[in-house]
């Protein structure tokens, strides 16, 4: 049986059914192996950002703070192993974190509904990353590309989340795709 900490909060959540025409908008919830948070002292900064380059992504959240995404491996215990707390500390979010990719050619028009920011991609272009509110739930939104994004919110309101992006995108049509990372 598998663990219930492991289990999406979308579990119950219902589908939107394809309404047989090619949808605007393609809703995934993602399944990151891991996902940490690394806070760099302002002294350390340099040597921290250094050892962030690797295989997983990092995401700026703001000055000395970085999301790491591990697709492969959690990258928890391997940034706990070279950073130690005079350099940054590690936390692990890969339980308190929900993880949605919003894609399609309407993906941009379905997210500027409800978020206080412009997301043209002269303003917000591919790999920027921004902290902002969706239907009044906190989320972490990074631009994969023209036409993707990312969505992080705390686990607890993932189903609240999850719900609005449904509903919001049904004008565009949505189709929703099986878990992936």
């Amino acid at each position: 049986m598998p663990d219930p900490m492991l289990r999406s909060p979308l579990a119950l959540a219902a589908v939107p059914a394809p309404d047989g025409r090619e949808p605007g908008v393609t809703l995934h919830e993602l399944r990151p192996a891991g996902l940490a948070l690394v806070a760099a002292w302002p002294a350390t900064l340099d040597r921290v950002e250094a050892i962030l380059r690797g295989p997983d992504r990092v995401l700026t959240l703001g000055p000395g703070r970085f999301l790491v995404v591990g697709a492969d491996a959690d990258p928890v215990p391997a940034l706990a192993e070279v950073l130690e707390v005079e350099t940054a500390v590690v936390t692990d979010l890969g339980h308190a974190r929900s993880v949605f990719r919003v894609a399609g050619p309407r993906a941009q028009d379905l997210l500027q509904k409800d978020l206080a920011f412009d997301l043209d991609p002269a303003a917000f272009a591919p790999g920027a990353t921004a902290q902002a509110a969706i239907h009044h739930v906190g989320v972490i939104v990074h631009r994969r590309g023209e036409a993707e994004f990312e969505l992080y919110c705390f686990r607890g309101f993932a189903l609240s989340l999850w719900e609005w992006l449904a509903d919001a995108a049904l004008e565009y049509g949505c189709r929703v795709e099986a878990s992936a990372f």
